[in-house]
């Protein structure tokens, strides 16, 4: 999703405002009780929150200036518990996302970041943030009937004292919560739970309902943390979003000319110019893993699905009718003794192009510490040098017309023009494929990037450790 920052004097002495223009409702706790973007508002509850606060030295949450709002007391009744009676839409799919520092709960018990629901008691949803280190979501009632688990353990301890979002949304029948911490100018995604019994089509309690920060809305001063700082809270009338959080003045990186496809591996969401939708294949497939090349996130090909792949709708990528293509990505396998696939001496597909009756069948990727193309599947047609597992390798691989071409970081190690026309009869599939059990990739790949009708690589170039290369 493409993010905007808007510039301009906020009510808070000339600060910089910050407004995702995305979402549906969005609050810059710099500057603001009230909604930048839609209109609902919120207002103190027995003490004001300090906007535009330095207090605690928390830093800043990537992207951010301006200071954050600061709630600094936490003794039950007497809370800086912030609150609404404007409730958004949740009737439909939405995601709610909410940038907070969390410091040592004070209780030994649950200490809310965010909770919505009714003045009765009867329903509602929140987000705890546990003293254990913890963080878990969960609601009552038929409208909100789900339970999400805990995230992380008591020796964890991965939410306190830094920036986090914290994300609770609704995509049909099931219900997710995420939680993503600060590292360094971007977020990560640290824990995910979903639970498939969201059963409501109404809101809470509708005009009786309250939203609040900082404690539960059905008895302010209670659940409260101390010295709670937050930055912004943003409402998304989308549940299906799993890129990362909100960052302010952020953008899709420059793409190469003649892109038609880019993943950069912090979410199963194409930012090239098409927008194509991108479905995953295998529940244990995930995107933004820690591991990454160049801090995007990756997308983690574990191995515990068969099979496990990503691809974008019916589009077929590389097509030697066209006048050119080119693919990249950076990879890395992990499995040892040579096996870059599910057991020794299979392969790690990055890419699958391969219909069993179709000559020109494509198999592209790792194996025996190589990296093979297969037309048709059983011949390699293009080969690297050696490789080694858990390293990270830039791979290119293109088509002029004429001739096709392998880079490894850079560097031209293979080509030939006597390779057959690659099917284009089988949809692209990327990290696996239908009916490639064994061949799943075991390890990671991040900005995947696929061009058509350019000027290919055809000499040494040096890889963007950043972005995509152009």
């Amino acid at each position: 999703m493409m993010q905007q920052m808007l510039l301009g004097y906020g009510r808070g002495g000339g600060v910089t405002s910050q407004i995702d223009t995305s979402a549906a409702h969005f609050f810059d706790f710099s500057t603001s009780y009230n909604d930048q973007v839609g209109s609902i508002n919120f207002n103190t509850n027995t003490s004001s929150m300090a906007l535009g606060s330095s207090s605690g030295s928390y830093g800043q949450p990537p992207g951010w200036s301006g200071g954050y709002g600061f709630m600094s007391s936490a003794t039950t009744g007497n809370s800086d518990f912030m609150r609404t009676t404007t409730l958004p839409d949740m009737s439909g799919d939405f995601c709610i996302d909410c940038c907070s520092y969390n410091p040592h709960a004070v209780n030994s018990s649950s200490n809310m970041v965010w909770s919505l629901g009714s003045s009765s008691n009867s329903q509602w949803v929140w987000y705890i943030y546990n003293y254990q280190g913890t963080c878990n979501a969960d609601s009552a009632n038929a409208n909100f009937n789900n339970r999400l688990g805990e995230i992380g353990n008591a020796s964890s301890n991965y939410e306190e004292d830094k920036w986090c979002v914290s994300r609770y949304r609704r995509s049909g029948n099931t219900a997710y919560v995420q939680w993503y911490k600060q590292n360094g100018q971007t977020w990560q995604l640290i824990g995910s739970q979903s639970s498939a019994t969201y059963s409501g089509s109404g809101n809470a309690d509708g005009a009786s309902g309250m939203w609040g920060l900082n404690g539960w809305v059905h008895s302010p001063g209670a659940y409260t943390l101390s010295n709670m700082g937050i930055a912004w809270m943003a409402y998304y009338t989308d549940g299906g979003k799993t890129d990362l959080p909100w960052i302010p003045g952020s953008t899709s990186p420059s793409l190469p000319s003649g892109t038609v496809f880019y993943a950069d591996g912090s979410g199963f969401t194409d930012s090239g110019p098409n927008s194509y939708t991108v479905s995953k294949v295998g529940t244990n497939l995930a995107a933004n893993h820690s591991t990454s090349k160049t801090g995007s996130g990756s997308f983690d090909f574990n191995g515990s699905d068969s099979p496990q792949y990503f691809y974008a709708g019916t589009n077929v990528f590389l097509d030697d009718s066209l006048s050119s293509w080119q693919f990249q990505c950076w990879a890395q396998y992990t499995n040892g003794s040579g096996g870059a696939g599910n057991s020794s001496g299979d392969m790690g597909v990055l890419v699958d192009q391969y219909d069993s009756s179709d000559p020109g069948r494509l198999l592209f990727g790792f194996q025996e510490d190589l990296l093979v193309m297969r037309i048709p599947g059983g011949t390699v047609k293009l080969t690297s040098g050696t490789l080694s597992n858990g390293t990270w390798y830039h791979v290119m691989l293109n088509w002029d017309g004429t001739t096709h071409r392998l880079f490894v970081d850079g560097t031209l190690v293979d080509s030939s023009t006597t390779v057959n026309a690659v099917c284009t009869t089988k949809r692209t599939e990327f990290g696996g494929g239908q009916n490639l059990s064994n061949y799943n990739l075991h390890g990671y790949m991040e900005q995947v990037v696929v061009q058509q009708g350019i000027t290919v690589k055809t000499s040494n170039f040096t890889p963007n450790t950043s972005g995509p290369t152009a």
